[in-house]
C-alpha cells in the first residue's frame, strides 16, 4: 500500500452546502503543486434538470490570480467530455442519488476557480461541495 497521506492536499473550493443560486469558489494557488484533481460531490437534485434548468460547472485559470480565463479541453482529463468555455460538466439530466464528479487539470497556470452557475428555476437546493486535491508537491523553491 502506498502512501498518499503526505503526498497531497486539500483546499476547500466549494464549501459543502445546499445550493439554490450561482457560487464561485475561493481562488486556489497552484504553487509548488505537480498534480491536480477536482473533486465535485454532487447529491440528488432539488429540480429535476433538462437543459434549460441546470447546473454548469465552470473552471478557470490564470497566471496571476486576478485575470482567469476558461480552461480548455487540452488542460483537463477525466469528467470533462464535450467541454465547451471552461465548462467541465453541465447537470441536465435527473440526478437521482448523490455522485462524485473527478476531473485532472494538467496545465501550468498557477490559479484555478470554479464556478457552479444555476440557471433556470431552482426553488429548492441542490446539494454540492467542491475539493481541489493537490499533490506531488515540491519542497525548497521559493515563492
Amino acid at each position: 500500500m502506498y502512501d498518499l497521506f503526505n503526498l497531497e492536499t486539500f483546499k476547500i473550493g466549494i464549501g459543502p452546502g445546499t445550493l439554490a443560486a450561482s457560487v464561485t469558489s475561493s481562488v486556489i494557488d497552484l504553487f509548488s503543486y505537480q498534480g491536480i484533481v477536482l473533486c465535485v460531490a454532487i447529491g440528488p437534485g432539488g429540480i429535476a434538470f433538462d437543459s434549460n434548468n441546470r447546473i454548469d460547472l465552470k473552471l478557470s485559470h490564470s497566471n496571476d490570480g486576478v485575470a482567469f480565463s476558461p480552461v480548455s479541453k487540452s488542460d483537463m482529463f477525466g469528467d470533462s467530455v464535450g467541454m465547451v468555455n471552461g465548462i467541465i460538466c453541465s447537470l441536465k439530466t435527473p440526478n437521482p442519488a448523490a455522485k462524485v464528479l473527478k476531473f485532472g487539470y494538467v496545465r501550468n497556470s498557477r490559479y484555478l476557480q470554479l464556478a457552479a452557475e444555476f440557471y433556470g428555476t431552482h426553488t429548492a437546493g441542490t446539494p454540492l461541495a467542491a475539493i481541489f486535491a493537490l499533490g506531488f508537491h515540491y519542497t525548497g523553491v521559493a515563492e
